[in-house]
């Protein structure tokens, strides 16, 4: 299963919940996190994922959520993507 994959199921499973991008790191790679985000917005995931930062002292905390969108989500092309993004014999 890719990062983006293992995102995307992470949000899924916690939707409407705001996550710290702290936590976002530990599932999606330090190095591209904020990308694989990017990219459940777009083909073949086409999920909506809000942002919203706030401050935490002199700290920037950026929080995401996931809001469904069943009409969207359920099209057979994010259907069959997910299948090829879930190859059976590579485990992370």
């Amino acid at each position: 299963m890719t990062l983006t994959a293992r995102l995307a199921e992470c949000f899924r499973s916690h939707s409407r919940q705001w996550l710290d991008g702290k936590e976002l790191v530990q599932i999606a790679g330090g190095y591209g996190w904020r990308t694989r985000v990017s990219e459940l917005r777009r083909r073949p995931f086409f999920m909506t994922i809000e942002n919203r930062q706030r401050r935490h002292g002199r700290t920037v905390v950026s929080e995401y959520r996931f809001i469904p969108d069943t009409k969207k989500e359920n099209t057979e092309e994010v259907r069959r993507a997910e299948v090829e993004l879930r190859p059976s014999l590579l485990q992370f």
